[in-house]
């Protein structure tokens, strides 16, 4: 766990990450990174479904951080970030055959009062706002990118939640990238899929407006995802706007 502060502006930001492996998977294979004096948080959730989920996750942070720490992020777009992370995790998936590995990635860089999101895979950005928890990212499958009906009817049920945008995989693809302005009193949370699947949009919410401390939220996440059975691992990283 981390607890950090960010001053952007006029506003205070207040972040805690928490990671917990659940009650089921034997291994954790989600990565968190907070770089309070850049104000760049993200969350990665190396993918079950291939091996080395956790190199995957790991070196797509680990190749974040080490661009943060030599000052390239003054340098790099969002998009260079995540491109940088897909050529590592890409090279890294070479030692496990032609499947190679994969991670989801959605990261989160704070300008000012302006947090500006990449996004790949079906981890969550999550903006909390007067009680109400609104989804800023979508979850890149089957489901929700394909062009027709027809697309899933030869397939099994839980074809439609395969990923379509994959860091480290080979198929071509753009993060998305988006911007969202902050008002003080904002929840912002980027979470796994290990927390998203587990409970709704409406506990989150409930769960985060229950207290001002990013890290009593993240830790209240997480012990929730954990009683409604923690089937996967569970990873958050909260951010609370405050005042100045």
């Amino acid at each position: 766990m981390v607890l950090a502060q960010r001053y952007a502006g006029d506003v205070q930001v207040k972040v805690h990450g928490a990671s917990d492996v659940g009650c089921v998977r034997e291994q954790n294979e989600d990565m968190l990174l907070i770089d309070e004096r850049r104000g760049v948080f993200a969350v990665a959730d190396g993918l079950g479904g291939l091996p080395g989920g956790e190199v995957a996750s790991r070196t797509a942070i680990e190749t974040i951080r080490r661009a943060l720490n030599h000052g390239e992020e003054t340098r790099c777009s969002l998009e260079d970030l995540v491109h940088r992370a897909h050529a590592a995790v890409r090279d890294a998936g070479v030692a496990y055959g032609p499947t190679g590995i994969g991670t989801t990635l959605t990261m989160v860089r704070l300008d000012d009062d302006v947090a500006r999101i990449a996004h790949v895979g079906d981890s969550f950005a999550l903006l909390i706002r007067e009680g109400e928890c609104r989804p800023l990212t979508r979850e890149h499958n089957i489901e929700n990118e394909r062009n027709n009906v027809f697309d899933l009817a030869p397939h099994p049920p839980n074809y439609r939640y395969a990923l379509t945008r994959v860091v480290g995989q080979p198929e071509a693809y753009q993060p998305d990238i988006l911007s969202e302005s902050l008002q003080v009193g904002d929840r912002l949370v980027l979470a796994t899929d290990g927390l998203t699947d587990m409970i709704d949009f409406r506990a989150i919410a409930e769960l985060c407006i229950k207290d001002d401390e990013p890290k009593a939220m993240a830790e209240n996440l997480v012990a929730a995802a954990l009683e409604a059975g923690g089937r996967d691992n569970i990873t958050v990283v909260v951010m609370v706007v405050a005042g100045p």
